[in-house]
């Protein structure tokens, strides 16, 4: 009898021993069934994350890239336009000097020409001079020469001293008239 109360109380417990054991091999099969699925999604977020971190950096790569380029682009044309604006600024310095060192020639002759002139009219001057002295000295060697004449037509003649010093300054004119006409020539 105790062996059937045993094989009873065996049916009994056995059932719920092989239950509480098929009950904690369950669980335990189910905790490693959700721990791979865990891991398994674990893996694939990893795998997503890893994608889309490179999948950013690769972007990242690319618009840097572009960046890069776009900025080299943008550094090349401004140096364009500056290579243009100094080109064009050295134009109007070049434009500029031409036009200083054209003043300067012109300014050059013209004060040459000023100093060949001013050359010219002090050698027309001392000529002027030479020639105001030559007839002052006629002029008063003709003046002495009317005297000695009038004197001596006094002495000869009997003509008035009036009469005389007419005949004597038409002469005198005559001859200076011939003298100046001479020096211009």
């Amino acid at each position: 009898m105790k062996v059937l109360l045993m094989l009873s109380a065996l049916n009994v417990i056995l059932p719920i021993v092989i239950g509480i054991v098929c009950l904690g091999a369950g669980i335990a099969a189910g905790m490693i069934i959700a721990k791979k699925r865990i891991d398994d999604k674990l893996a694939k977020a990893n795998i997503s994350a890893e994608k889309i971190i490179e999948d950013a950096n690769q972007k990242a790569e690319e618009k840097k890239k572009a960046s890069i380029q776009e900025t080299k682009q943008e550094i090349h044309q401004l140096k364009s336009e500056a290579d243009k604006e100094i080109k064009e600024r050295r134009r109007n310095v070049s434009d500029l000097e031409n036009k200083i060192n054209q003043r300067e020639q012109r300014l050059d002759n013209r004060s040459s020409n000023l100093d060949k002139r001013e050359d010219n009219l002090i050698v027309k001057e001392r000529k002027i001079d030479e020639m105001k002295n030559q007839i002052d000295q006629q002029y008063a060697k003709a003046e002495k020469t009317v005297k000695e004449q009038e004197e001596k037509l006094i002495q000869i003649s009997g003509m008035s001293q009036e009469k005389a010093r007419e005949i004597i300054m038409e002469r005198v004119e005559e001859d200076m008239a011939m003298e100046i006409a001479g020096y211009q020539m």
